[in-house]
């Protein structure tokens, strides 16, 4: 399995120390299945990660940060990035690496959620150790929430992230305002910024009948003359003549 993996340290020399244990820890826990992890990016300061992240974030990552990101530890620090990347990456396993002992206490009052704060250490062996034992709690959270997943569909509405059965879910589609997207499920109607494509590419209990709608087909009873499907609650949503004999193959079956 591959997993992604940020790194922002304010020294260029401890990054590339963090890059040397992920490779040891890929080798220690690779048994049955290979372990990989590929680091999509690395910054030094709080503004540059920001930068990165804005550009590519994962859902599931592993972000080894550090505390301080210059001399400021009052503002862009660690924590805020921390702060910045949960709001982003609802699953993401949070480690900082850092040598302020004694601001741990932070990352509970901001309710951070790290999955280790680790005091940096000459000890290269010991550290390597921890980091690996981490990263292992990582990967067992990450198994067993893509396991979770596979049920559940997720998405944000404001700051609070939601989940719903996938079974109860009766179609997404498009709607007036720019990237809103509204989810139409047993329980009513909610609405979320999103993008209909990459959702057709993370969940794929759903079925994409337009560039506009993703449907549940155990949830839709099509008409393939006038080209609409019918849902549980009356709702009526049409597909695209191209996507005919993609569906008429789907629901044959």
């Amino acid at each position: 399995m591959k997993y992604q993996v940020f790194i922002c340290d304010d020294n260029q020399d401890t990054i590339g120390q963090l890059k040397h244990m992920l490779l040891i820890a890929a080798f220690r826990l690779s048994d049955n299945d290979s372990v990989t992890f590929n680091v999509f990016g690395q910054a030094t300061t709080y503004k540059s990660a920001i930068n990165i992240l804005q550009k590519t974030i994962p859902t599931g990552g592993i972000y080894f940060l550090d505390v301080e990101l210059g001399k400021n530890i009052g503002k862009d620090n660690g924590f805020d990035l921390a702060e910045y990347i949960k709001q982003n990456d609802p699953k993401a396993q949070i480690i900082f690496v850092t040598s302020h002992a004694d601001l741990s206490i932070i990352t509970y009052q901001r309710r951070l959620g790290p999955i280790d704060y680790i005091v940096k250490s000459p000890n290269v062996a010991e550290l390597t150790t921890r980091i690996s034992d981490t990263l292992k709690s990582a990967i067992n959270y990450l198994e067993n929430s893509s396991s979770e997943s596979a049920n559940f569909f997720t998405y944000k509405a404001g700051y609070e992230v939601k989940k719903i059965a996938a079974d109860n879910i009766y179609y997404i589609s498009t709607t007036g305002n720019s990237h809103k997207l509204e989810l139409v499920h047993t329980n009513g109607i909610s609405q979320f910024i999103g993008s209909i494509s990459k959702i057709a590419e993370t969940a794929p209990y759903l079925l994409q009948i337009s560039q506009s709608c993703l449907i549940n087909p155990k949830k839709a009873e099509i008409d393939y003359q006038s080209h609409k499907i019918t849902f549980p609650n009356g709702d009526i949503q049409y597909y695209s003549r191209k996507n005919s004999h993609m569906l008429r193959k789907y629901f044959s079956k």
